[in-house]
Parts: C-alpha cells; structure tokens; sequence
C-alpha cells in the first residue's frame, strides 16, 4: 500500500515515555506516537519512569493490567510495541487468547539486554518477536543483528530511524545565537568546545574520553589553552567518572552539565565544535544523539561499530575510531582541534545533508512502508 489512511486503529505501548518530570525519557517514542497520530486513531498504554521501587512495582502491575485490558477487549488494526523485552510476556499469553497484528519496534538493550532482568527475559522476547507480524528495527546494522541472532526472516524486518530528529529543534544556529547560548551556560566565549552526552553507564565510553583528555594534557596541553570538554548525563557510573577526572587532574579542562531535556539538549549542540561518541555497546541501534548534533551543524567522532557506522562516513562528515581505544580518540580529536576552518566547513556542510535524512518528512516513506504489504 502507499499511502495510510486515517481510518484505521492502532494501540501503541512501550515502559518508556517522557512525563513532566523526566522529559528526556523515552522522547523518540513519543515522536513515534505524534506522528502516528497524522495516519491512525491511536490509543496508549505507556509507562512513565518510577521515582522509587515501590512505585515502579506497582506502575509495572497497572502498566500489565492495561495491557491485557486494552489488547484482549478492544480491536485494533496494529498493536506497536516499542522496548518488547518487558512486556514480552503479557503480550505471549495475549496471544495465547486472542488473534491481533503484533508489530515489535526493538531499539537497542532490549534484544541485547546488559542486565540481569533482560537476560532472564531474552528467552520470551525471543519467543514474542517470532509470533510478531512485523519487526522494525533503527538501522541496517540492527537488521544484519536480527537476523543473525534471532532467526528472524528479513521480510518480515522494516528499517525506521526511531521516529528520526526533529528539525524544529535541532537545527544549525547562527553566530549571534551561539553567544547567547554560551552565557546561558556560563561558558567561557573565548574557549571552543567538545562535548559528550550520554547515560554515564557501562559501555557508553565515558572513560574512553576521558582516558583521551588526559593524554591531550600529556601530550598535547598545548590544545587545552583554546578547548574545554563538556559532559552532560548523569548514571550508575558517574561517582566514578567524577573520581577519574580528579585522579588525572583535569577538572579544570571539563565541565559538567545535567542532564538536558530536548531543548536544551540542541542549544548544547549549536556551540560545540565536534561532539564525541565513544559507546561501545552492541546494542547501540542508530544512535539518535550523533544525527541530533548533526543537525546542528556539529561534526562528529564516533567509535566504528554498531549503529553509527551507518551514517558516519569517516573524514567525510565525522570521524570514525577503534572502539575502546582512548589512544585513538586522542589522535583523531588533535586532528579535529587542526583542521582549518574551510575543511570543518565543508564537513559541516556534509553533516547537515547527511542528518536531512532522518528528518520527520524524509522519514515518510519509511514509516509508510513500515505497513506496506502488512494488514495495512
């Protein structure tokens, strides 16, 4: 089919949703959901994040409850499903009652968990994807992992970039904004900066920058007189990121932001220079944050695996380097902190084309065949 139609019905569910409170949270799904709103009547059961264990107890015991509600006594065209891994089961014994078109959006840790809890659950998750009617994955890479390790037959695989950025917040600004923006963060004007944004967690490469900084002070302290580093996130491991960057002695050469809703998070990528992305987790499906910056007209350096090799063309519209290797980064950010300004302009230029792919429009076609040949 070509083209969707608003006659048709779809019950979106997913344990990651942004709230008031925490609006950084699952935000790509509820992209996902507002654009599904121009082609279905859609209903949604989703699950905000938990401020205690008792609370995320009992949010999960309702969450489930309104599963089986919704799915077992209404009718619905689709049933989409972002992060299955935690709802795998509700939904194998709503299969075992009831016939409906199970579509399974994976993303990331949830078909490649890192925890306890999704490792227990990777065998119904496994179970769940193969009674689904459609899988949608982020990117190639992800299409090549599902069909390898699950077994998982490629026509029934759609690619979609996770709902892509939005262009009306990610978006290059000029000269005279970035000052403001830079006072707004009480930044130095006179510095240039590179930045990081990430869960301080396992796997994200937190370390692995922060290994390459202290090299430049080694090394190259010479780079450190004009660039200053900036993190933003928060995670399990920060406590232990915050002792590793006094151990090397270069607080001074950092600063450290919260966590930024999306807002905020595109004005931080506007007045940086380049935007590093050192994860390396295998479950790194696309990795939204490097086209966001992208879109704001920064370059960036990526660890050559998973998700962002499939946009990433190295020295082309970023840089690519081994995964885990601090030495490497090292290398390629002195390269990056050299170039001359035509260079970085023309890879500015490529990053902005290059991010223009995964806005909501050009996503159109993508998210049409997502139901093309489906019950649609």
């Amino acid at each position: 089919m070509n083209k969707l139609e608003k006659n048709k019905s779809m019950l979106l569910i997913s344990n990651l949703y942004p709230s008031e409170k925490h609006q950084y949270y699952g935000t790509f799904v509820k992209n996902f959901h507002d654009i599904s709103k121009e082609y279905f009547e859609v209903d949604k059961v989703v699950l905000c994040k938990s401020t205690s264990k008792l609370d995320k107890l009992f949010s999960y015991f309702m969450f489930y409850l309104r599963i089986f509600f919704y799915v077992l006594t209404k009718k619905y065209d689709v049933v989409y499903v972002h992060y299955i891994s935690h709802v795998s089961l509700p939904l194998l014994i709503c299969k075992k009652l009831k016939k409906f078109n199970l579509y399974i959006n994976v993303h990331g840790s949830d078909v490649v968990p890192s925890n306890k809890i999704g490792k227990k659950l990777l065998p119904y998750t496994a179970k769940i994807l193969n009674k689904a009617q459609r899988i949608i994955v982020p990117s190639s890479y992800y299409k090549s992992l599902m069909e390898k390790e699950f077994n998982i037959d490629k026509e029934k695989i759609r690619i979609y970039a996770s709902g892509g950025i939005n262009d009306k917040i990610f978006f290059k600004r000029d000269e005279e904004e970035k000052k403001v923006i830079l006072k707004e963060f009480n930044l130095d004007p006179d510095k240039r900066y590179i930045g990081f944004a990430s869960r301080i967690d396992t796997d994200k490469g937190w370390e692995v920058l922060i290994e390459a900084i202290h090299i430049i002070k080694k090394e190259r302290d010479e780079y450190l007189n004009k660039y200053k580093f900036i993190i933003v996130g928060s995670g399990k491991d920060y406590s232990k990121m915050l002792e590793m960057i006094e151990n090397y002695e270069i607080t001074e050469h950092i600063e450290l932001i919260n966590l930024l809703p999306q807002e905020k998070l595109s004005r931080f990528y506007s007045i940086l220079e380049w935007f590093v992305f050192p994860s390396y987790r295998k479950a790194e499906s696309l990795g939204l944050v490097g086209i966001e910056a992208m879109s704001c007209g920064t370059p960036i350096i990526a660890s050559n695996m998973a998700g962002p090799t499939t946009y990433v063309n190295n020295q082309v519209n970023g840089f690519l380097f081994e995964p885990k290797n601090s030495k490497e980064l090292y290398n390629t950010m002195v390269k990056c902190m050299s170039m001359d300004e035509i260079e970085y302009s023309n890879m500015q230029m490529r990053c902005l084309d290059t991010a223009s792919n995964y806005t909501p429009e050009a996503l159109k076609d993508s998210y049409n065949e997502i139901f093309d040949g489906g019950i649609i």
